[in-house]
């Protein structure tokens, strides 16, 4: 398991309480994962790192307006509903270019309880590989989630 900087692969095992697995990296991306996209915010291992990032977003903005403009100029050539779903993909394309910069520019360096979230929610995901549980008595019930509380406080918008 590679190391993210975020959940170490001895935080990981140690919560699970398994021996080192190779689908434990699978489930610790996808909890990462998860916690990121509800708190709208990219997280980062240090302070270094966020910095890095943000003195980043100009120059992946500038190369996101070229192609934009690049892929605006080709749409152009098309007609009909081809140059509109050009148009229209081409704007998505700098539109998310435009929400990461968002996310990175209102990063947080990882803490303690935005740790817990994501090890909760590691722990969620590797116990139950679905999300319904059904009884012995034929009852399906949703498994309820309890890292929210911890990752809330640091949530940006609404989320995904």
């Amino acid at each position: 398991m590679s190391e993210n900087g975020l959940l170490t692969a001895d935080q990981a095992i140690a919560h699970l309480r398994e021996d080192a697995d190779a689908d434990v990296a699978f489930y610790v991306g996808a909890a990462i994962q998860v916690a990121v996209d509800f708190l709208d915010r990219q997280v980062y291992a240090d302070e270094a790192s966020l910095q890095a990032a943000i003195e980043a977003v100009p120059a992946m903005l500038t190369s996101a307006e070229a192609d934009w403009n690049a892929a605006k100029a080709a749409a152009n050539d098309l007609q009909g509903a081809a140059k509109e779903a050009a148009q229209q993909a081409a704007d998505a394309s700098f539109k998310a270019a435009q929400a990461q910069a968002e996310r990175i520019y209102g990063g947080i360096v990882i803490n303690e309880a935005i740790r817990i979230g994501m090890l909760m929610i590691l722990g969620h995901l590797w116990r139950n590989r679905e999300a319904v549980e059904v009884s012995p008595s034929a009852v399906a019930v949703e498994i309820p989630m309890g890292a929210r509380s911890f990752l809330w406080p640091y949530r940006r918008g609404l989320g995904v």
